[in-house]
């Protein structure tokens, strides 16, 4: 086991040679406990694991804490953004030359981008005449994205982007949001997308990290096409395709999925 090279409340600082990490108390916690109550299969009493399971449901219902916020920020200033590929996913760009439909922009066409980081994929879709609303959770990210999706005739929004009220897009596009909200989460990424898309509006999902093994935690939680399609259940979207992507986002260790849905029309 690492040691803890600092501690303080509210974190962690874990050194390796030549690698500083630093998470919050409740992620590091959240993901243990998600390892024992989920894939160990320790032999605990009974109540043993309830209390486990209640835990694990109230630490992951904490994600957007004070320090969750911190945390997201602080991978941002620290430069820790192993996600970020500086510019949108190669699928999306590939996509957009093809005209793809689902990315075909109706008159007046509005797209979600939750969980947009740097903002690369909300740009890309609005440069091809989406009117974007990009989503996160971390403030910083406004001064640099703000300025640039306002030309585009887009906006940026600081908040958390689960709780996005009733309204009327054409396109929510997600692109390593599902994949790091913790599994007890994902309800209400479902319950976001039913209160968001409008009818006849296209749910866009890379899927990703399909191969992921379980045991190994998140974020990036492992995250398939039966996890998207079970935090939709209820909402009747139509299926439309999902497959392998053609162009892969650089450096990425695991598999990617472009996966495709459709609100019914009025």
């Amino acid at each position: 086991m690492i040691p803890p090279s600092l501690s303080f409340p509210g974190s962690i600082i874990w050194t390796i040679p030549g690698l500083s990490l630093e998470k919050s108390w409740n992620y590091w916690l959240r993901n243990w406990l998600w390892k024992v109550f989920v894939f160990r299969k320790l032999r605990f009493h009974s109540r043993g694991l309830l209390f486990a399971g209640i835990l694990v449901f109230i630490i992951d219902s904490s994600m957007t804490s004070p320090s969750d916020i911190d945390f997201w920020a602080s991978r941002y200033r620290d430069k820790s953004t192993p996600w970020d590929k500086g510019g949108p996913h190669p699928e999306l760009l590939l996509r957009l030359s093809e005209g793809a439909p689902e990315l075909s922009p109706p008159p007046g066409g509005r797209a979600l981008v939750p969980g947009c980081g740097r903002g690369w994929d909300a740009i890309a879709l609005a440069k091809s005449g989406w009117e974007v609303l990009a989503v996160d959770i971390v403030q910083e990210l406004e001064k640099d994205l703000s300025p640039t999706l306002s030309q585009l005739g887009g906006e940026f929004r600081q908040g958390n982007a689960l709780e996005s009220q009733t309204d009327a897009f054409e396109l929510i596009f997600d692109h390593t949001f599902f994949c790091a909200l913790p599994p007890g989460n994902r309800a209400d990424w479902g319950r976001m997308v039913k209160n968001c898309l409008a009818p006849g509006g296209f749910l866009v999902s890379i899927v990703f990290p399909v191969n992921r093994p379980l045991d190994e935690g998140g974020p990036p939680w492992r995250m398939t096409l039966d996890d998207v399609k079970a935090s939709l259940e209820g909402f009747p979207l139509g299926f439309l395709e999902c497959s392998p992507v053609r162009e892969r986002s650089p450096e990425r260790a695991w598999d990617e999925q472009w996966a495709v849905f459709r609100a019914p029309c009025l």
